[in-house]
């Protein structure tokens, strides 16, 4: 289960739509547009989904954190209103700290106005535009069934890592350590086919962090019991 991208209807601009939390969060735009899917893999943050679009102009209705990256995910700057920047030509990724964790990647310039009302970047004409989502996965997304059984249990628990945003050290941050599934207990043992276990990280490199708390830990949730 992962984020969703739909073309608004009442305005110009995409909405972004997560399931797991019932959280949505919509970027206007400077025309029409329609979101096709993209690869994920030009992102140096782990995300679930991305897509493609070509616009001049992405606004958000109201203040959230912006972060702007190199895109290898190097910090260049923050953005915080009130604010007027320009960014000179070149490729960014920036970073929404939005209910919905958002990567914005595009090539050329920027100019970012921050206010009480909202942000705006320009991006000095139409351009493509790649936009990646992430769950914040605070709570379950899918459910095992299980029966009374100490080695049906043992499989069960094996799933619990297909909610790994990462298997790099950065899985301690819980924005990349999504919640485990929920655990019913039946007749008899169900592991829905999209609990996949990660794919392990690369010895030469792991994904970088944008959490800023400090690692929880979060434990299944398991009902059916009495």
């Amino acid at each position: 289960m992962h984020p969703e991208f739909d073309s608004l209807t009442a305005t110009d601009g995409i909405e972004i739509l997560d399931p797991i939390e019932s959280r949505r969060f919509t970027l206007q735009t400077s025309s029409p547009v329609a979101p096709s899917r993209a690869t994920t893999d030009e992102f140096p943050y782990p995300v679930d989904i991305a897509c493609e679009i070509r616009t001049g102009e992405l606004a958000l209705s109201y203040t959230v954190p912006i972060d702007v990256r190199s895109p290898d995910g190097t910090h260049r700057d923050s953005i915080s209103p009130p604010t007027d920047r320009e960014f000179p030509p070149g490729e960014y990724l920036l970073d929404l700290h939005a209910p919905i964790k958002l990567y914005v990647r595009v090539a050329g310039s920027l100019a970012i106005t921050a206010d009480a009302d909202g942000v705006t970047v320009e991006f000095g004409g139409e351009t493509a535009v790649r936009i990646g989502a992430r769950s914040y996965h605070s709570s379950p997304a899918e459910t095992i069934t299980v029966p009374e059984d100490p080695r049906a249990m043992m499989k069960a628990v094996t799933a619990f890592s297909s909610t790994l945003k990462t298997t790099s050290p950065e899985r301690s941050w819980p924005t990349l350590r999504g919640h485990p599934p929920r655990v019913e207990l039946g007749d008899e043992l169900v592991i829905p086919e999209r609990l996949e276990p990660p794919t392990p990280a690369s010895p030469s490199g792991s994904h970088r962090s944008t959490a800023v708390s400090t690692p929880s830990h979060r434990s299944p949730t398991i009902s059916g019991q009495t």
